[in-house]
């Protein structure tokens, strides 16, 4: 939480049900080094992801009913820290990078956090970065002109994810390395 910079924002959910998987329901591969998207995520300014959830469109609308999707550029730390609000500049730690746009009226807002953005790598989508948090409005609002930052996926795969994943790995799905 705020109190330790959202250093380490990042969780699994571990179900005993399995999913269903539909047109609504897909799931995101984890790059474990093999599929070269290390090097799509090195931060470069042609790189985009794209971010969904559920979160508010507006400072004081409701969440959205419907499953919202957004294409963002990531963004280098340099450029990142030069244009994050001074009050923000202490979440934009060793784990956190920068995605979205500067002025444009489009971002994460409240709902959307625990959201994966993803990058596209020959037709499979990878899970990147982890919506954290944005800067807000002096009302308390979303600052939908500013940065958000992500939780690197990338900085907790091996210590975190793999540890979790590799206790709880079903029989017969072929979850493997």
């Amino acid at each position: 939480g705020p109190d330790q910079n959202y250093v380490g924002d990042i969780a699994i959910l571990v179900t005993t049900k399995t999913f269903t998987i539909s047109q609504r329901v897909q799931p995101v591969c984890v790059d474990w080094g093999s599929n070269s998207v290390n090097e799509l995520s090195n931060l470069s300014s042609s790189s985009y992801g794209y971010v969904t959830g559920w979160g508010f469109t507006s400072e004081n609308a409701n969440p959205s009913e419907e499953l919202k999707e957004l294409r963002v550029p990531l963004i280098t730390y340099d450029q990142c820290s030069q244009n994050l609000p001074e009050d923000y500049e202490i979440y934009l730690t060793y784990d956190k990078f920068c995605a979205g746009y500067l002025d444009k009226g489009v971002g994460i807002c409240k709902g959307d956090t625990g959201s994966g953005l993803v990058l596209k790598h020959k037709d499979r989508y990878y899970i990147t970065g982890i919506v954290s948090l944005s800067p807000g409005t002096p009302t308390g609002g979303c600052d939908s002109q500013q940065y958000g930052l992500y939780t690197s996926v990338d900085k907790y795969k091996e210590e975190f994810i793999l540890d979790k994943v590799s206790r709880f790995k079903p029989e017969g799905t072929g979850m493997d390395r």
